[in-house]
């Protein structure tokens, strides 16, 4: 009869050190996830919207990072933003633009002064708060006068003169449909699913080759 010892110490010390570190393991990796999630995002936003001012895209960020003692990252839009509300999150389910300010929206028109082109965005002077447009009484009528030689009609919109010429630089509605655009949802749930085991495969390894 044969009988064969083995010591196993080593092995029960390297388990208890890969335990003990499992937490930091989990912790490295799924912020890891996190910030390839938020990479992608944004360079979808990129791709789906005409992006006017950068901080758009920098409004998907990570909300809440990881910790050891609660092992939960979470990614999404930072609506947080001075103004009007941030409308990004609209555009994964569709909603409606309304005012917030006043009855009607002020929708600037492509090709006017307002946004010379689609890409632009709206010239400081040109904004709508920015022409400070007022209320005088000439006789019997009401006129509502506004700087850069613009006037405002009510329930159409803001006109500018030029010349000889006048042209409607702002439309006014009641609403704006937004309609789906994103897939945020579905994207992070692709990145997360084709990443997280092969990260954390990688620190595990890389843990246990420390740990030896």
């Amino acid at each position: 009869m044969y009988s064969v010892d083995v010591d196993i110490s080593q092995v029960v010390k390297l388990s208890e050190k890969v335990l003990r570190k499992l937490p930091y393991i989990l912790n490295d990796s799924i912020t890891e996830v996190a910030k390839l999630v938020v990479a992608a995002e944004q360079d979808q936003l990129r791709k789906d919207f005409t992006i006017r001012k950068n901080f758009l895209t920098g409004r998907f960020k990570i909300l809440q990072y990881s910790r050891t003692s609660d092992l939960t990252a979470i990614v999404g839009i930072d609506s947080r933003v001075q103004g009007a509300p941030l409308l990004l999150g609209f555009f994964e389910e569709g909603g409606v633009k309304e005012p917030t300010t006043g009855p009607e929206l002020a929708i600037p028109i492509t090709g006017e002064a307002a946004r010379p082109s689609f890409a632009s965005s709206v010239p400081t002077a040109m904004l709508y708060k920015n022409l400070k447009i007022s209320i005088k009484v000439q006789g019997h009528a009401a006129i509502f006068p506004g700087l850069q030689n613009t006037y405002l009609v009510e329930g159409v919109g803001v006109f500018q003169r030029t010349g000889k010429t006048t042209e409607l630089i702002y439309a006014f509605k009641r609403s704006a449909p937004l309609r789906p655009r994103t897939h945020m949802i579905e994207l992070a749930q692709t990145v997360i699913r084709e990443s997280f085991a092969r990260i954390f495969n990688k620190n595990f390894v890389s843990e246990l080759q420390g740990s030896t």
